[in-house]
């Protein structure tokens, strides 16, 4: 008989030891920064940190979640501007992810947002827009939005074991000053942007940013507000392709907030 179906919830985040890997390379991309890995120590001595970091808040406990709370419209039967919005996504990434479906409710609200945030993007550099929404994704404690983004990182800027520590504290990540700045910013503006101070952009301005770059990060993190608290106020999860492309324990230790359910799917 075929074995059942097995659905794994993790509710606790844990740091792996980073396996040998070998460096040198392009700086900047995963497995090339020998400099960072010795600033930032081994990930047991980032968890030892972290573990005594109790205010942070990635040290916040996770709770069980379930899967998204409105049945958004199913694929096969999308028509009109759901149907266009699907096609687009499912041209990019080849599936029509969970949160593509859950703005089936108001696609028009989708197709703006894919303006907003491209038009965010545009003017800014992939690797510090990653960072300040990883920063800013991580405050609100949005599985989603961390998983999707730190496959992102880890595809093209850093090592998966360097991504689930920079998504913890990335503080301790090893992360050249201006970078932490970075993400400095987009936390404060996601979760109390009435504390955001002139000082802050000062710090910004010291190491080369123009205002409107400045301004950017903002746009960045406000933005991001929008989204994460969108998709977690509906229970959406994370696709499985996520899974797949980072690994199932490196993706479930990037559950910030809401766990990754995986579904363990043996062949029949």
């Amino acid at each position: 008989s075929a074995t059942p179906t097995v659905v794994l919830m993790y509710t606790k985040v844990a740091y792996r030891q980073p396996a040998n890997t070998a460096t040198g390379g392009e700086p900047g991309r995963r497995g090339a920064n020998a400099e960072r890995r010795a600033r930032a120590g081994t990930l047991a001595q980032m968890r030892t940190r972290a573990d005594n970091a109790r205010t942070s808040p990635w040290s916040w406990p996770c709770e069980v979640g379930t899967m998204a709370y409105l049945e958004g419209v199913a694929p096969e039967s999308a028509s009109g501007l759901t149907r266009e919005i699907y096609d687009e996504d499912r041209a990019i990434r080849g599936y029509v992810p969970n949160y593509t479906q859950l703005f089936s409710f108001r696609p028009e609200v989708y197709r703006a947002w894919k303006g907003l945030i491209g038009a965010v993007m545009g003017n800014m550099d992939l690797r510090r827009y990653e960072l300040a929404t990883i920063a800013a994704a991580a405050a609100l404690r949005c599985t989603y939005c961390v998983v999707a983004h730190g496959a992102v990182l880890a595809s093209k800027f850093f090592t998966p074991d360097e991504v689930v520590a920079l998504a913890h504290d990335f503080h301790e990540a090893g992360l050249e000053p201006m970078d932490v700045a970075i993400m400095e910013l987009a936390q404060k503006v996601a979760l109390h942007a009435y504390k955001v101070t002139e000082d802050d952009v000062d710090r910004l301005r010291a190491f080369g940013l123009a205002d409107a770059e400045i301004f950017d990060v903002v746009l960045t993190a406000a933005a991001r507000a929008f989204f994460s608290k969108s998709l977690d106020a509906m229970g959406s999860e994370p696709d499985d392709a996520y899974a797949a492309q980072l690994g199932a324990e490196v993706a479930t230790e990037l559950a910030v907030g809401r766990p990754f359910s995986l579904v363990m799917r043996p062949p029949v």
